[in-house]
């Protein structure tokens, strides 16, 4: 039996409302994928939409809280939004889509909803009192044989900020035999790991937003997290509790040899 709040629980039922038009615009997309015409304008008018939408269902569930949906840290009780990778996904029918909404209050974040429109699929994490999708308790996974561990990296639409770090990332694990994922979407590879899909989520220099909610996340579905130093860059390394040790060493084993390397030359 799911054990989540009445807050979570109505606004999950809530949220649901917005599938039927994100469904039709999504499949309509999917056919435009081999078209010639750009399908921008199309694309844009289904987000704007769907912000209107969810903007709805939060303000009715309390007025009086302010939604937030830019990368700044807020101070005060809010809502906080996230479409982050939404649009990116929806322009190529990309169903591993979805929206984070956060609530925060007295300075700390209580709760984190994910929800999927086209999968159907709802991710609930909150303080103290676990993580679930859909009907049923979630967890990270107990994997340990580096060889069937599954690592998703992800690279910000649009920002190099984190380039030079994951090209690096991704050449230890090919010649560690490492099986590598890119969902496209950071939300989506959070809750694949807390609910067991994937072994281990890796990302460069993240939001500060989107550190507080991954410290929810993890806490809740009993999952790990490093943070690297490569050059100027922080990699932030999730995973379970099981492979911890071994992908941490991995990584910074290779950014001592890199810095090694530096030097001699």
């Amino acid at each position: 039996m799911v054990v989540i709040s009445p807050l979570l629980n109505i606004l999950g039922r809530s949220i649901r409302t917005i599938r039927k038009f994100v469904l039709r615009d999504f499949y309509e997309i999917e056919k435009l994928q081999s078209s010639i015409k750009k399908n921008n304008h199309f694309v844009d008018n289904s987000v704007s939409k769907l912000k209107v939408e969810v903007n709805k269902v939060l303000n009715k569930l309390n007025p009086e809280l302010e939604i937030i949906t830019n990368n700044k840290l807020p101070t005060k009780d809010c809502w906080i939004i996230d479409y982050s990778d939404y649009y990116s996904n929806l322009k190529r029918a990309n169903d591993n889509l979805g929206i984070g909404i956060a609530f925060m209050k007295e300075g700390h974040i209580k709760s984190y909803f994910f929800y999927n429109p086209i999968k159907d699929d709802s991710f609930f994490f909150e303080k103290g009192t676990g993580a679930f999708k859909n009907d049923f308790r979630i967890r990270v996974s107990n994997e340990t044989n580096m060889k069937e561990t599954i690592v998703s990296l992800f690279k910000k639409v649009n920002e190099n900020d984190d380039k030079e770090a994951l090209s690096f990332l991704k050449k230890i694990f090919f010649d560690h035999s490492v099986i590598q994922r890119e969902l496209g979407s950071l939300n989506y590879a959070l809750c694949d790991l807390a609910s067991g899909k994937i072994d281990c989520a890796i990302f460069v220099n993240p939001t500060k937003k989107t550190e507080i909610v991954l410290n929810l996340i993890l806490s809740e579905s009993g999952g790990k997290l490093n943070i690297s130093e490569f050059k100027e860059s922080k990699i932030f390394i999730c995973s379970n509790k099981l492979i911890e040790k071994t992908v941490k060493e991995m990584v910074e084993t290779n950014i001592i040899k890199d810095e090694r390397i530096h030097k001699i030359f």
